[in-house]
This record gives structure tokens, sequence and C-alpha cells, in this order.
């Protein structure tokens, strides 16, 4: 029997910083309706129940296992980290059997690529006996409407994005659809609720707390905050004419934080970064202390006999932080090959536009080394002990050599320390640092939910300007999925569902683009009735020019019949003198009367 569930403490619970916690473990499975038959999955194999009888494990294949296998190869990237690669590839060849088993148990359900990101939080989190109903649960009550045929129901919830967002700031939507009229940015986090591009699962799992205690559709309202929070970003970006930029940084997510977790700014900064930021020096000279105790990737650690002190490790730039060179040959051989550790509170990469070309130098047959081996353990570095350049290495780096050897630099965990936070995403500065460009969004993920929770309140589904039953049809699973689980149709009933893609999206005709579409049709029509009012017009010109000229042939052949005082005795002109008048009055006359219609006599 499915214990009582308190919705409305669950949903303010989920706001807190951290959500659930350690609690998730149980509050998952019950919200989402996996508990009650959690006993029997467990004993039950993972077989093809809608195809009962086949024998051969050929049969049992659903069609996508290729495409599955493919994105579980891929899966365990940002987290959890810390893990050795044997182990990550066993959990990628775990989570591929889970997803396997619930396509071949639901052979109807198609695959979507980003359907592994979300089954893979749920496998990071729950423990086995339970992680298989919960993801059947989760993909015929949450994410049944990408799993049909095709993605029409995500231009729908991309629509129903629009809408939104126009009610909540017309102007910003305004900005956004004159430069992207679909926001096909969202649709990677509508698709995969937002697991793809979070930096860390406790991230992730926060947000799942949040939306498994709501209705299907808040992910729109949650994609809705995210957009928000970039618009300093992207208001500056169409200022400076840098729309083409606009996809890339809102199909990004702002910089978030838990709350009182590392990277919150509102906390302390540790001693040791205080110290590296205000006495760089002392830092370095404290550095003989750990030289010793450097850890490797491999566990070992750097023994102390081989570091001979008197070669260069390190190059002092104008702001006294340390740029490891390649060490001597015989020094690299004592270090497994590797140069000596750095310390890990000196900012190795610099930001913006920071001049460091033309403060640094190293002998030139170095460069090419320096391009190959970038990986720098992290560590301390002897830098009391290197030596300053003399003249004599005069060969200057026309080039940052810091951003040469650090750019992709991933810094190993210490012993003494925790682990080093991911790197940023890809799209985390997709522009270079340019005078008077905002900061990266930054914001918890607390406040984030709280802004798309009260969005929710003031915009409800309801809300009929949202047009959300003139958008999804009756068989999305924004209108099948209810709070009391007895209310939801049976399992068997929603896996046919997909078949009936028109019942779960509507064709829908977005009322302001037709009014937009409408008012250009007004103005193309305008436009042609002044085009065929100019021709006209020349038109008339044209006929009063040709009427013209008529008058004035008939005139001159009129003057010109006429006899003249010495013409009486040449009987042979008057002939054509008489044919000459009498074509001159015909002109005469029809060009009045072409002249007099012309202008409307």
């Amino acid at each position: 029997m499915t214990p009582h569930l308190d919705w409305d403490q669950l949903r303010q619970t989920s706001l807190n910083p951290g959500g659930f916690g350690k609690e998730r473990v149980t509050i998952w499975p019950q919200v989402l309706n996996a508990s009650t038959s959690a006993s029997s999955m467990v004993s039950e194999p993972p077989l093809n129940s809608e195809a009962v009888g086949h024998e051969k494990e050929e049969s049992l294949s659903h069609r996508d296992e290729r495409q599955i296998m493919l994105d579980t190869d891929r899966s365990f990237v940002q987290y959890p980290s810390g893990e050795s690669d044997p182990v990550k590839e066993e959990m990628k060849a775990k989570l591929n059997e889970l997803i396997v088993s619930v396509f071949r148990k639901r052979p109807t359900l198609n695959y979507y690529q980003g359907y592994h990101d979300i089954v893979s939080v749920l496998f990071l989190t729950l423990p086995p006996e339970i992680q298989l109903v919960s993801v059947e649960k989760l993909s015929l009550h949450r994410l049944r409407d990408s799993m049909g045929p095709g993605l029409e129901p995500l231009i729908g919830l991309l629509r129903l994005l629009k809408n939104l967002l126009r009610l909540v700031d017309p102007e910003y939507a305004q900005l956004l659809e004159r430069n992207i009229p679909t926001p096909y940015y969202a649709l990677s986090n509508l698709l995969t609720l937002f697991s793809h591009d979070m930096p860390t699962l406790a991230l992730v799992q926060h947000t799942f707390d949040y939306l498994f205690v709501r209705p299907p559709v808040a992910c729109v309202y949650v994609a809705v905050a995210m957009i928000l929070a970039r618009k300093e970003e992207v208001t500056w970006l169409e200022a400076v004419g840098e729309e083409g930029m606009l996809h890339s940084i809102l199909s990004g997510l702002p910089n978030l934080y838990e709350e009182g977790e590392e990277g919150d700014p509102s906390l302390p900064i540790p001693e040791a970064e205080v110290a590296s930021q205000t006495d760089p020096e002392g830092m370095a000279a404290g550095a003989d202390e750990k030289r010793g105790v450097d850890p490797l990737p491999n566990g070992d650690h750097v023994p102390e006999s081989t570091v001979d002190a008197k070669e260069p490790s390190v190059v002092e730039s104008a702001d006294n932080s340390s740029l490891p060179i390649p060490l001597p040959s015989d020094v690299k051989e004592g270090v497994a090959g590797r140069p000596l550790p750095t310390d890990p509170s000196v900012k190795q990469e610099p930001s913006g536009d920071a001049d460091v070309a033309g403060n640094v130098s190293t002998p030139s047959s170095d460069l090419s080394t320096i391009e190959s081996d970038r990986t720098v353990l992290d560590g301390e570095s002897p830098a009391d002990k290197s030596p300053a350049l003399t003249e004599n290495d005069s060969t200057l780096v026309d080039e940052p050599i810091t951003k040469v050897e650090f750019e992709e630099t991933k810094p190993t965990p210490t012993s003494t320390s925790t682990p080093p936070p991911k790197p940023e995403p890809e799209d985390s500065d997709p522009w270079p640092d340019t005078p008077g460009q905002p900061a990266r969004a930054q914001l918890s993920l607390s406040s984030l939910l709280r802004q798309a929770d009260d969005l929710l309140v003031r915009f409800p589904p309801s809300h009929p300007k949202l047009d959300l039953d003139k958008i999804m049809g009756p068989r999305s699973t924004i209108f099948t999925w209810t709070e009391p689980f007895s209310s939801l149709p049976p399992d068997s009933e929603l896996v046919q569902y997909v078949k009936t893609p028109h019942l779960v999206v509507l064709p829908y005709v977005d009322p302001v683009e037709a009014m937009m579409r409408e008012k250009e049709a007004r103005k193309v029509e305008k436009r042609r009735k002044l085009r065929r009012s100019i021709f006209a017009r020349a038109n008339v010109q044209k006929k009063a020019v040709l009427a013209g000229a008529v008058l004035a042939l008939g005139i001159a052949m009129a003057v010109y019949g006429i006899r003249g005082p010495g013409d009486a005795g040449r009987g042979h002109h008057r002939g054509e003198l008489k044919l000459l008048r009498y074509i001159g009055g015909l002109l005469l006359a029809s060009g009045d009367s072409f002249l007099g219609r012309l202008l409307g006599r």
C-alpha cells in the first residue's frame, strides 16, 4: 500500500538548501509511485512483458540498444568524481543493463539521447533493488511524452515556455523572440531535466527533489527562471551586436551553488587562500615542508631525493605566480616523467586579458615541451629555491605561456584537502573578456527553485494566457499525472499513449504570431496597393504624353495642309494638301477626345 505523502511538506523541504539530503533514497521511490511494486520488480527478470513467448535473446533486444550503448559509454563524465577508470567502466555496464531492462520490458517506448543522463542520477542515488521500478515509473509518468516516435511534444513545451516568458517579462520575451523565434536553447534542459549540464551530482539531485514532488510541467518553470537569470547578459549581448551568442548563453546554466557549501560566495575565504593572495612569497617559502608528500595520480609520492634544488623548476611572472616549466631529464625521470607539482592555491590560468607575455622568459628550446606537456600536478613547488633567469636567457616568449600550459589542466585532489571542484562546462564563458561585459549570473540553487515556485503560484498551468490545454493533448503526462496515485491510469494503458502522438501534443496557432503575421500581411497589401497606384499614375502620364503628341501631330499636319498664296497654280499639290488637312482633322478630333477621357471630362 502506498504510504501517505504530505505533498505540501515535501515541496517546502525541496526548497531548502540540500533538498531531501539522505532522505531522498526513501522519498524518491515514494513520490515516483515505485515503492509499492518494488518487491515484485526485484525478482522479476528484465524480460519483455509485452512480448511473452520469445525464447531467444535476439527477439528480446530493443531496437535502440545500440544507441543506448553508445550513450552509456559516454556517461559519468562530470560525476561521480574520484572514481578510477575500471570502476567507471563497471558502472557504465550496469547503467546500460538498467536502461536496456526498462526498454525490453516496455518495447513500445522509444529511447532518446539524454535519457541516460536522467537514469544515471537515479543509478547513483538509489539502491540497486529499487532502481529498475523507479526508472520505469519515472519513464511512464514523467518522461513518456519524449519517448514517442518524435519530439513534437517537446516543441509543445517550448511553446508553453514562450507563453510563460511573455507573461513574466514581456519586454525581455520580445528581445528573445526578435533574435530566436523558437526557444530551442531550452530543449536540452527540458529533455534531460537539467541533468546534462549540472556540474555536480548534489545539484542535480536537489533539482530532482524539486521536480519529483511537483507536476511534470514544473520543469518549464525552472527553465524560465534560469532564462530570467541570464537577462543582464542577454541584454548586453544584443546591445553590443553579438546576437549570435544568445543561443550559446541561454543553452547553458548560470553559476549554481548550494547555500553553505563549496562555491557559496557568502562563506568566508579559507585562511590558506587569503594567505596565497596576500603573501605569495610566504606560501612559496613553506613549500619545502610539503615537497616530499605530494601525491601523484597513481597514489605514489614525490620523493625528496628526486628534487634537485639547483635546477630551475618555475619561472616567476609579473604577478609573483609560479609558472612551471619542464625540468631537466634527470629530474623528470625521478618523478615518473612528470614536472614538479605546483601550489594549488596559486591561480594557474590568467583571467581576462592579463598581460604576461612580456614578463616571462624561458629558453626557446623548451617551448615545444611546454606545448606538449599540459598536465601539471597539484601540490607545492619549491619556488623559493628557483633561481631567477639571467640575461643570458634572453629569448622572450611572444605569447602567454600560462594560457598555453594551463588551458586544459585538470587539478588532481591532494591528500590534505577535499577534491577540487570540477571544471566549468565548455560554455561557461563563450566570449572573451570585454569592457563592460556583465559577470555570468551566479545564484544559489535554492533561490532559483524558489523563483520557479513563485512563477508557479503567479502563473499556474491553468492560467488562460498560457494556453496549456490548447498546446498539450489529453494524453500528455501534464494531464495524466495526478497526486493521488489511485487516479493514475494503469501502466499498460499509459505505455500505449505514445502510439497516439496527435493526442499528446495538439496543432497550435500562436495568437501573438498569428497577429504579427496578419499585420505583416496588411503591410504587404498596403505596399502592393501603393505600387499599383504609382504604376497607375505613371500610366496616366504616359497616356497624356501620347495624347499630346497626337494633338501636336494633327495641328502640324493641318497647318501644313493649308494652301499658301503661291500655291494656286500648283494643281498637282491640291490632292495631297486636301488629304493632309483631312488626316490632321482626324488626329485633332481623336486626340482631343482621348485627352478628355484621360482627364475625366
